[in-house]
């Protein structure tokens, strides 16, 4: 079982609409297989378009929006 594998059944169980990773350099390894609504990326160097360039702290700092699972990967 991975990590996604983990999140996404936690999103289910909950029955969550809001996801938020925090350190998604590349998506394609997590981030885009998480199945939630509203997701938001976080990366102060992500290697795609659509990720939120800035540090958490950055981020945090600006953010207005509460999220019903968080995974810190960064």
């Amino acid at each position: 079982m991975t990590r996604t594998h983990v999140i996404n059944y936690l999103i289910e169980k909950i029955e969550a609409k809001s996801y938020l990773e925090i350190g998604v350099r590349e998506p394609e390894g997590n981030y885009s297989k998480i199945i939630c609504e509203n997701k938001v990326a976080v990366d102060p160097v992500p290697l795609s378009p659509g990720i939120v360039a800035l540090t958490s702290d950055a981020f945090f700092a600006q953010n207005k929006d509460t999220f019903d699972i968080i995974f810190i990967d960064g």
